[in-house]
């Protein structure tokens, strides 16, 4: 079936952000060669004229004395860690001061000299205590006034790596960067990945009424997965590359807009997405999204989020075959090669794409977008519609609303949550209505 003009226009258009984008990378390709090349070159220097093999078995060596020197580090720590709790049981501190023992547990660090005392790096165990937070920050009593806003008792969790580093950067600002804005807020550091889940969990505990995920969607998304079916709410600072659920709740674009934004923000109740038992906001997506989202993560560090996904889709589209999936839908049940099957619950996923541009946060529905086998071509235009929401047609891209939807594999397949990627083979979605607070425009 011949193309229409526009969707031909816009497959050209498309064809020529690709080589633009190809051979940036190329570029990419070649100066981390040449660094390479220029390292390898420097370890052969410094070690005179010993051979590659036995400059690789010597660094070998040294990378196993460290970790066995690791290992009885932690061995050590293990053993003080049981003397003490053993001591403080026998003269009885822990039967008659439980108070005391619970912040032991919950390790911060205690404000720097130099530091913004509002600025904590989070411990690797229970990490919050609301009244032990406000103890190290009491020498501040600078009579900035604190907004009586949804944010006046909160906690911003932030995630270093967010935005490829740009997080790292801001941590010694944020905390000057709320007050400046009248809030006194504090900023907890993500001592690792896959944390800020646990913090959140427990910053809810200790009953703080707002967690701000200062970092990008995969950062929103796990301090989700800590706050769901609490009344904590959930706040964002934007500082990822894609920012799709920042778009989505109507959060400004600039960040010297966030703190006004917040302190005007209300308070609303939406749904939630679950995959295998993890929560998502957005989207979660089987088949060619996964296999994208796998890839974007090092091209969008050099040409952004909505440029590395597109740069991510078109490579995905020339290798990509389109896989058996057996689908069921609410109880009915379809089977064939499926290009992608995807869940939404928020509007956009992919640095601005529109998989589902009619969906809403708060309706109780899922809505998928399931697509089966296409050509190459037709694949290329239902990706440039994609941006506009335009891609469904009813027959080969079809749009459907469903609370559930399973989906069996015949491998462990790349499955793509909230711009993060798992691997399963068999895949469970529910929605779960009403189960998450956010602050929203």
């Amino acid at each position: 079936m011949p193309l229409e003009p526009s969707t031909l226009s816009l497959a050209v258009v498309v064809l020529a952000i690709a080589v633009v984008a190809l051979a940036g990378w190329l570029v990419v390709l070649q100066r981390s060669e040449a660094r390479l090349r220029s390292r390898l070159r420097r370890i052969l220097s410094d070690n005179g004229t010993a051979g590659l093999d036995e400059v690789l078995d010597g660094q070998a060596k040294s990378i196993e004395q460290l970790a066995t020197r690791l290992d009885a580090l932690n061995a050590l720590e293990r053993e003080l860690e049981t003397s003490s709790r053993l001591a403080l049981q026998k003269v009885g501190m822990i039967r008659f001061n439980p108070t005391f023992c619970r912040a032991r547990r919950r390790r911060v660090e205690p404000a720097r000299p130099g530091r913004d005392p509002y600025l904590r790096q989070a411990g690797d165990e229970r990490a919050l205590d609301a009244r032990a937070l406000r103890r190290g920050a009491a020498g501040h009593q600078d009579g900035a006034p604190v907004t009586q806003s949804v944010v006046a008792n909160a906690i911003a969790i932030l995630n270093p790596e967010a935005g490829h580093g740009k997080g790292r950067k801001l941590a010694s600002e944020l905390a000057k960067v709320f007050r400046d804005a009248g809030m006194r807020i504090e900023v907890l550091v993500t001592p690792a990945p896959a944390e800020a889940a646990r913090l959140a969990a427990e910053a809810a505990d200790d009953g703080y009424a707002t967690v701000i995920a200062a970092g990008g969607d995969g950062t929103a998304n796990e301090i989700a997965n800590g706050l769901v079916g609490t009344t904590t709410a959930l706040a964002l600072y934007p500082l990822g590359t894609g920012n799709d659920l920042a778009r989505g709740l109507g959060y400004p674009k600039r960040l010297r807009d966030v703190p006004a934004f917040l302190a005007t923000a209300r308070r609303r109740v939406i749904d939630v997405g679950e995959l295998n038992g993890r929560v998502f906001v957005n989207a979660a997506g089987v088949g060619i999204d996964g296999v994208v989202a796998e890839g974007v993560k090092g091209s969008s560090r050099y040409v952004g989020a909505t440029l590395g996904y597109f740069a991510g889709a078109l490579g995905a589209i020339a290798m990509y075959k389109a896989m058996p999936m057996r689908i069921t839908i609410d109880g009915e049940s379809r089977q064939g090669r499926h290009l992608i099957v995807v869940a939404s619950n928020g509007r956009y996923f992919g640095g601005g794409m529109q998989p589902a541009p009619k969906s809403a946060l708060d309706d109780g529905w899922l809505d998928l977008t399931v697509a089966t086998e296409l050509g190459r071509l037709a694949t290329l235009g239902a990706l440039a519609r994609l941006y506009r929401g335009t891609h469904h047609n009813g027959t080969t891209i079809q749009a459907v609303r469903a609370r559930t939807v399973d989906i069996a594999l015949d491998r462990r397949v790349a499955i793509e949550i909230d711009g993060e990627v798992i691997h399963a083979s068999e895949v469970a979605i529910k929605i779960r209505p009403g189960a998450l607070a956010v602050l929203t425009a």
